[in-house]
């Protein structure tokens, strides 16, 4: 392997360690945000889009990265 394309599967490696760390960072800021203040369904839809495009997100970058 030339040492290149191992920098770039170690960058892309890191990135994807990156979103998923961000990722369950921001599930967790959602969910205690939700649990604090059960206010408005618009905002339990919100999160859940939120999740939902996050999920999406760290999909497409394990395809990419494989």
């Amino acid at each position: 392997m030339q040492p290149e394309m191992l920098r770039h599967a170690d960058f892309s490696h890191f990135i994807t360690g990156q979103s998923h760390a961000f990722f369950i960072r921001s599930q967790r800021v959602v969910m205690e945000s939700f649990l604090r203040r059960q206010t408005s369904q618009s905002f339990h839809v919100a999160s859940f889009l939120l999740v939902v495009f996050a999920q999406a997100l760290l999909r497409r970058q394990k395809a990419m990265g494989s």
